[in-house]
């Protein structure tokens, strides 16, 4: 949840706001030919439009009929990300490649871990109907990616991570309906260049501006001044005099800002100027302890609904009552003690609190009617911490790995009696015998996800067979045999995930982070 969709990427967590992909269930075994339903074209592209959009590229692998039906509709390829991955890292991609079998219809390309040298034979032909184009860990010249550029005119989202530029170049060309820029880890041959050198002037109608690399020149400025007319979303990493810079843009007006800034008290004066130029600020991410630096935040800021905080030192949340239209509240920090006292958010929607130590949270949720969505993880709650009141509107909830009496996420899990989805990570002390009463309370759960529960046993699989009669699926791990899931799954047609393993991909991208 933190704003959304980094630099050296955290540690990954589940959030409420985005779902962990899993694999594809088992096409089942059928006796004979005649098995599969003989639609046309036209009903089977229906029922796909209501799969999820990451599953779709795994249909296209079960059948020659279903990757036909989902490659030849213009729809469903537009909801679906196809995939140039190089079988090493650097391969060249040079006048003899010729990736195969892309369908003719993909509007979202992927390509990772090429050096990029040339693509003239096939890229102009294929990129005019490109409207996603993400290129990660790969290496080329500026006028390699000019040229690949010019040829995708329809292309609305460019997504750089990992990149490696060099050279110069000067762009003859605009895509003016490019409204998504995303830049993160990106390197140029001269350190001191500005990253965006060039592409405030092919970008002309550029909404969201996502710049998160560790280094930041100071003249990135410059580029942010060409932009701003149609700047509306704009996240940036932390760099001398960057308050400073914003508030002297006098055409600058954004719904979301988010800063890898700590603001402190002495950074008020440009902070205040800056908030006071963005009326129209809806969505803000930031650092900061300095109480009256938070409380001049929700003074000036009369729309904000999406607030992230990162913070320090200990506080009293005080700030909340100058924000009274928060939708959306995400508190982290490294176990500073927050105290939310008898403060309230009426409007409060989803919340998330992370690496936080607080003995008050649950009185003060109880005073947020409104709340759907809540995400604790890695939190120290007090002893005497309890839910009182029920919670009538929570239907998402994600615990994970809480330091503090099990009698406190009992009584959350036991008020919050219309769940729908529940994800229990590493709670110490849920055994078999708890893991029935939880079954039993939540009549409505739909998804639940049970990860590195050291003290369950396949016994508790029966209880989700007995009393969860609503469930349609279930991610479980270690301790669960086998056994106990493939029992789950033919019981009560529940759809099970089994926790995706590393791939030596997502290594080398860890090791490329850093």
């Amino acid at each position: 949840m933190s704003s959304s969709g980094a630099g050296n990427r955290p540690k990954k967590t589940v959030a409420p706001i985005r779902q962990q992909p899993f694999r594809a269930a088992k096409r089942p075994r059928f006796s004979g030919p005649a098995a599969e339903p003989q639609f046309p074209p036209e009903i089977w592209e229906h029922i796909f439009r209501f799969i999820p959009a990451w599953q779709l590229p795994q249909l296209r692998l079960i059948c020659h009929h279903w990757n036909a039906v989902i490659s030849g509709s213009p729809s469903l390829m537009d909801r679906c990300d196809v995939r140039i991955d190089a079988s090493r890292l650097n391969r060249q991609m040079d006048q003899h490649y010729v990736p195969a079998n892309l369908p003719p219809l993909v509007t979202q390309l992927v390509v990772r871990k090429f050096t990029i040298v040339s693509c003239d034979h096939w890229w102009p032909e294929f990129a005019q109907r490109l409207k996603e184009l993400q290129l990660m860990y790969c290496a080329m010249t500026v006028d390699v990616l000019y040229g690949m550029l010019r040829r995708t005119p329809n292309l609305r989202r460019l997504v750089l991570y990992g990149t490696k530029l060099s050279g110069t170049a000067e762009p003859d060309f605009q895509l003016d309906r490019l409204t998504l820029l995303v830049v993160c880890c990106v390197g140029y041959e001269d350190n001191s260049r500005n990253i965006l050198d060039g592409f405030e002037r092919v970008f002309p109608r550029l909404e969201d501006l996502r710049l998160k690399n560790n280094s930041m020149p100071t003249n990135i400025l410059q580029s942010i001044r060409t932009l701003q007319n149609s700047l509306q979303y704009l996240t940036l990493l932390s760099y001398p005099n960057v308050l400073d810079g914003l508030s002297e843009l006098q055409q600058l007006r954004l719904k979301m800002l988010g800063l890898d800034v700590d603001v402190q008290r002495d950074d008020l004066a440009p902070w205040t100027k800056l908030c006071r130029m963005q009326p129209l600020l809806e969505n803000l991410t930031m650092s900061s302890s300095c109480i009256h630096v938070l409380r001049e935040t929700g003074r000036l800021l009369p729309r904000l609904k999406t607030f992230t905080l990162t913070v320090r030192n200990q506080m009293v949340a005080s700030f909340l009552e100058t924000m009274p239209r928060l939708e959306y509240l995400e508190i982290s920090g490294c176990y500073e003690l927050i105290s939310f006292r008898n403060y309230t958010t009426p409007n409060l929607e989803r919340f998330v609190l992370e690496t936080i130590e607080t003995e008050d949270l649950f009185q003060y949720l109880q005073r947020s009617p409104r709340l759907r969505q809540m995400r604790l993880n890695n939190c120290k709650l007090g002893y005497c911490e309890a839910v009182t009141a029920s919670l009538p509107n929570l239907t998402l909830l994600i615990l994970d790995d809480l330091n503090c009496h099990p009698n406190s996420w009992f009584s959350l899990l036991a008020h919050s009696f219309n769940l729908e989805e529940l994800t229990l990570v590493y709670l110490r002390y849920l055994d078999n015998a708890t893991m029935r009463k939880i079954c039993k309370m939540l009549k409505h759960l739909k998804k639940l996800s049970l990860l590195r529960m050291r003290y369950l046993t396949d016994y508790s699989a029966n209880h989700i067979i007995q009393h969860c009669w609503a469930l349609e699926e279930l991610e479980a791990d270690y301790p669960f045999t086998e056994a106990a899931l493939v029992r789950i799954e033919s019981a009560r047609n529940i759809h099970v995930k089994r926790p995706r393993a590393r791939s030596d991909d997502e290594d080398d991208e860890e090791d490329d982070d850093e």
